[in-house]
């Protein structure tokens, strides 16, 4: 084989690698959109934290626990809210599509009250959410939901929340149920809290 042969050879098989890359990364792309990734982050960070799985039929993974702060000022971890399932909201008032869910999660919350706990929590920055601004959004938007304050980023740190609005699930044992990214409709709300019930959590 001459010079010129071994370098169009080179050439086609230098091609066909370039071809099979940009349609694979296209083929990925469509698979896999920013919200799948960062709900991917969530549960992957759930999974990564938890205890060792009991040797029940259904493996379970229990949910990290983190300590955020109320209206009040007083100390609430989610390990405390045991016996009742949870719905961990992370949010911020400058955040849109946070916004454009809150509305719902309070009618959740006044709707699901008795039978699970609501935890919205605020990514209190010091900045650009202040524990008094954020009371003073809350209030002047009427929203009568429970409100913790991450000002230590604890809970934000035990999920790997990178992006807002995230919601986790955690069953009444405080197993970790499933965790969400982006802004959810009542309807889909409402399926994962259904499910967590029906499932007998």
């Amino acid at each position: 084989m001459n010079k010129n042969t071994k370098l169009i050879v080179t050439i086609i098989a230098f091609a066909l690698v370039l071809l099979v890359a940009v349609f694979g990364y296209k083929a990925l792309s469509r698979n896999n959109s920013p919200a799948d990734v960062a709900k991917d982050d969530v549960n992957s960070k759930a999974s990564d934290q938890a205890a060792e799985p009991d040797d029940s039929e259904e493996e379970k993974l229990v949910a990290p626990d983190f300590i955020v702060y109320d209206i009040d000022g007083k100390e609430v971890k989610l390990s405390d809210q045991r016996g009742k399932p949870v719905v961990v909201n992370f949010w911020a008032s400058w955040c849109g599509p946070c916004r454009s869910e809150l509305g719902d999660f309070d009618e959740a919350a006044a709707e699901y009250g008795d039978d699970v706990v609501f935890m919205m929590v605020n990514l209190t920055d010091g900045s650009r959410d202040t524990v008094e601004g954020v009371k003073d959004f809350v209030e002047k938007e009427g929203y009568s939901f429970p409100l913790y304050f991450d000002t230590e980023y604890s809970a934000s740190k035990a999920y790997g929340v990178r992006s807002i609005p995230s919601t986790v699930f955690v069953d009444a044992e405080g197993n970790f149920v499933a965790g969400y990214t982006g802004a959810m409709s009542k309807s889909t709300l409402e399926e994962y809290i259904d499910a967590m019930i029906g499932s007998g959590n």
